[in-house]
């Protein structure tokens, strides 16, 4: 065991990847956890389902799939506009952040950010995909999970909602 490590830490394999990276793992896992509202960077169907296709084969039976998704109602893009803004770096340095909501055409919302450190500019363009609640369970149920719970996330009530799903008991397909 290495220092520091917790008992049975052993036991525990981090894949840290996108769906492509479960390949080979079928019915290895008990638990996949998407974070960071990352079910929303699948901005086509096709996409979001090759990702639930992926998980569900690498979940044992009776594995959990678990994943946060911003609600739409909310409309939280009309706060993400932050003009450019100096951010202190740990190293001193001063970072200039900026964001800009480009385009929204439900379920799309795409924006646009930057970040500044002395000459160097990195730009970025995203767009999210914002998914309603019953489209969500359908597609789950569709690729062979129960929904068992959805409630709101700790630290931001009322803006997420946060999927606790199973594999479906005797649902062997999946291809679905």
């Amino acid at each position: 065991m290495l220092p520091g490590a917790k008992p049975n830490a052993e036991l525990v394999t981090w894949v840290h990847g996108d769906a492509t990276s479960l390949v080979g793992l079928e019915a290895a896992a008990d638990l996949v956890v998407m974070t960071g509202n990352v079910a929303q960077v699948f901005v086509s169907d096709e996409d979001w389902y090759a990702t639930l296709r992926a998980i569900r084969t690498c979940l044992r039976p009776g594995g959990w799939f678990v994943f946060e998704t911003r609600r739409s109602e909310v409309r939280d893009w009309e706060t993400w506009d932050l003009a450019p803004s100096p951010v202190a770096m740990p190293d001193g340095r001063t970072a200039v952040v900026s964001c800009t909501v480009t385009a929204v055409a439900l379920p799309l919302v795409t924006f646009e950010g930057s970040t500044a450190i002395g000459e160097e500019i990195m730009r970025s363009t995203s767009t999210l995909r914002f998914r309603e609640r019953n489209e969500l369970e359908r597609d789950l149920s569709r690729h062979g999970f129960n929904v068992l719970d959805v409630c709101d996330a700790p630290d931001r009530p009322g803006k997420e909602m946060v999927f606790l799903t199973q594999v479906r008991d005797g649902d062997d397909d999946r291809r679905s």
